[in-house]
């Protein structure tokens, strides 16, 4: 028996087709996601079914940035197909293409439940492509988690989607001081209630690529004091601008004024009279490489060579300070994604080989033309682009080394 009263083989009606449920994805605080097939086209597609009244009022919302990316051509760049909407018994649901299965399930699949570098570059490099889409229509996702990023055929390739856009935002102005991002992938500045904007993302991107590698999260933490707790001691606190703009930063720091200026000190747990402790934490993003198992076979110093990127790349996503965070943009055009720190010292190594074979299927297969599709599509879909100051920072970040 399927939850919510849609067993298998049930028939969904909408005004153009019917649908008949073949099995149940999974279930939220919105609703439940069934796969259905069409019964006009014999077509698998995901209807994701809200049915309460808040619910529904959520998904008109999410419907509302649905449109603007659909007309903007999102599927071409790793962002889910939404394909319809409809009302059926006082349920409103959306139809989705059908992908795969949760970049959370793909990881804890691996015999290490880690991915290797080789895997996590091509992974790495969509989803800076769909956050560099997504901060180009003044959206932000807001969710970014492994549970929402699906694998299009995980037996197949290592292409992905970024789905569920229930939290998405298109003005983060008016949600300074919301609780929005899931825990354990939030953001200093929103834990601080503090202005934000895309690159919240970006944020929980880096906390994603430390978990692909790891195996593990980056912070195993049950609540948010702990969260920052672990964030201070791992990467350091947050600016006194990031602080003083904070609505909740009494919450985690307590200010001491001396002779006219501010100082924000960190709450001990007796202050915050707070039961958790804090979780056994790494004493720096670096030291990501000491828990590498070694070159691998046929890597050996190039692979070490791109660990140390990678780790340079995760420091500057995991920057504390949103304005020094790097932007999607600059992602794409760090030495880890391009390669070119591989090229210059190793062009002829099979470490390098396997690299760029395993980017070039994922852009071969989600472009038509590949990367070179990839770029005519985005100026196709998009009238304007968006250039800022930080973008050419990032640029210049390319051409320097991690240490």
């Amino acid at each position: 028996m399927m939850k919510c009263g849609f067993d298998l083989g049930t028939d969904i009606f909408s005004p153009t087709t019917s649908y008949k449920v073949q099995k149940y994805l999974g279930s939220g605080s919105f609703g439940i996601v069934t796969e259905c097939k069409k019964v006009t086209t014999s077509e698998m597609v995901a209807l994701k079914i809200f049915r309460s009244k808040e619910q529904i009022r959520t998904a008109k919302l999410e419907e509302i940035n649905l449109c603007k990316l659909k007309d903007l051509n999102a599927d071409r760049f790793n962002i889910v197909r939404w394909n319809d909407s409809f009302t059926y018994k006082e349920c409103y649901c959306l139809e989705f293409e059908k992908l795969d299965i949760e970049l959370f399930k793909f990881i804890r699949s691996s015999p290490t439940q880690s991915l290797n570098l080789m895997q996590i570059r091509p992974i790495l490099q969509q989803l800076a492509t769909a956050l560099d889409f997504l901060k180009s229509t003044g959206i932000t996702h807001g969710d970014l988690k492994p549970q929402n990023i699906m694998m299009v055929q995980h037996l197949l390739s290592l292409r992905i989607k970024v789905i569920d856009f229930g939290s998405a935002l298109s003005n983060p102005a008016k949600h300074v001081g919301a609780t929005i991002q899931t825990l354990l992938y939030r953001s200093p500045e929103i834990l601080l209630g503090a202005p934000f904007n895309e690159a919240i993302d970006v944020w929980s991107l880096g906390c994603i690529a430390a978990e692909m590698f790891r195996g593990k999260l980056l912070f195993n933490v049950k609540d948010k004091y702990n969260l920052m707790n672990n964030i201070v001691h791992t990467i350091g606190k947050p600016y006194q601008k990031l602080l003083t703009a904070g609505q909740f930063a009494h919450y985690f720091f307590w200010p001491s004024y001396q002779t006219g200026s501010i100082r924000w000190i960190f709450r001990s747990l007796d202050e915050r009279d707070d039961s958790f402790q804090p979780s056994k934490r790494m004493s720096c993003l670096e030291e990501l490489i000491m828990i590498c198992h070694g070159p691998s076979e046929i890597g050996g110093e190039a692979s070490e060579h791109d660990l140390a990127y990678f780790t340079n790349l995760l420091t500057q996503m995991l920057k504390v300070d949103p304005s020094e965070r790097i932007t999607p943009r600059g992602i794409l055009e760090h030495p880890f994604i391009t390669m070119s720190h591989l090229q210059d010292a190793f062009k002829n190594g099979p470490y390098v080989k396997s690299c760029m074979d395993m980017m070039s299927d994922c852009q071969d297969q989600s472009f038509p033309s590949g990367k070179d599709g990839a770029k005519t599509t985005r100026q196709t879909s998009l009238n304007k682009r968006t250039s800022t100051s930080s973008d050419g920072n990032s640029r210049s970040q390319k051409r320097k080394r991690p240490y």
